[in-house]
């Protein structure tokens, strides 16, 4: 029997080890499923998109920061809190994404495992470099008063870390509010990539007109995550379509928003994507220079 949901609480604890050392602002538990074997080591593809280059690694080795949710002491007395909250949310989820990969179903939406699915996404969209700069974005543009503390404790990016893992519970609840649904690329046909920003808002073709940035909660915008080289979870706001599938074109359009960040991971030494002009293209033509970079999504917000 699938138990109660539980109370979305997500907060630094006092109990996590003192030790610092390197962590993962996309965790293994996720990029070894874009791997060969599916393991902490297995073969995994790194492109870098400024580069144009494409290196075979594994995913212990990618989207990791020595010390990355680190807290300093003035924000927190245990400076690895957040990092062993992260770590314990990646084992609440473990379960879930291996069920709905093997089961290609997903979760009722009163169940636990939905309200861990909902965090996990959450949280992997708030606690990447891609987050972190939107929000000192923010702070600049808008002179954001943050805390209490002083400039200099802002230098840091404590308050980043606090903002992400505060913030988790209440973006879960607004992704909750979305229908979801798995999109599945046949295993013959294009895969899926992930990347350092693995949970994507794409606009809708009702987002013509639009002013401003797209954001986690808009009408306008479909928000995708990719769970495996053949499988992709998208969700949309209850009235509104839900994106058109057009097999090979499809994947090319997911890809090219979850291509948004310098570094993108696949299963294989190449990928498609669709470029500003429409047209469907290969990573290869890209490398060569004779393709246009993927659709930008740089103009999306946490929220609108």
């Amino acid at each position: 029997m699938e138990e109660a949901a539980p109370e979305i609480v997500v907060k630094p604890r006092s109990d996590s080890p003192d030790e610092y050392g390197n962590q993962h602002y996309v965790p293994v538990l996720y990029l070894k499923r874009f791997a060969t074997p599916t393991t902490r080591r297995g073969k995994l593809f790194c492109f870098d998109l400024e580069s144009k280059t494409c290196a075979e690694t594994c995913p212990k080795k990618v989207a990791v920061q020595r010390n990355y949710n680190v807290l300093t002491p003035s924000w927190d007395t245990n400076p690895h809190g957040v990092e062993h909250e992260y770590s314990q949310l990646e084992d609440k989820v473990a379960s879930t994404l291996d069920t709905i990969v093997r089961t290609k179903t997903l979760p009722p939406i009163s169940s636990s495992s939905f309200t861990w699915l909902m965090l996990f996404m959450a949280a992997q969209k708030l606690r990447t470099p891609h987050a972190r700069k939107q929000l000192e974005a923010v702070k600049r543009k808008t002179k954001w008063v943050v805390t209490e503390h002083s400039d200099m404790e802002l230098e840091s990016d404590s308050w980043k870390i606090a903002f992400a893992i505060g913030k988790t519970p209440w973006l879960s609840e607004i992704l909750g509010l979305r229908v979801w649904k798995l999109y599945e690329s046949p295993e013959n046909e294009a895969p899926f990539i992930c990347s350092d920003n693995p949970v994507a808002i794409m606009p809708t073709s009702e987002a013509k007109g639009h002013k401003g940035p797209i954001g986690l909660d808009s009408v306008v915008a479909i928000v995708a995550m990719p769970l495996t080289p053949h499988l992709m979870l998208v969700g949309r706001m209850p009235g509104t379509p839900m994106i058109e599938t057009d097999g090979e074109g499809t994947v090319a359009k997911f890809n090219a928003s979850i291509a948004s960040t310098r570094f993108v991971y696949g299963s294989t030494n190449e990928f498609v994507y669709k470029e500003v002009t429409g047209a469907v293209r290969k990573w290869s033509d890209y490398a060569a220079g004779n393709a246009k970079r993927s659709i930008s999504v740089n103009d999306e917000s946490l929220i609108r």
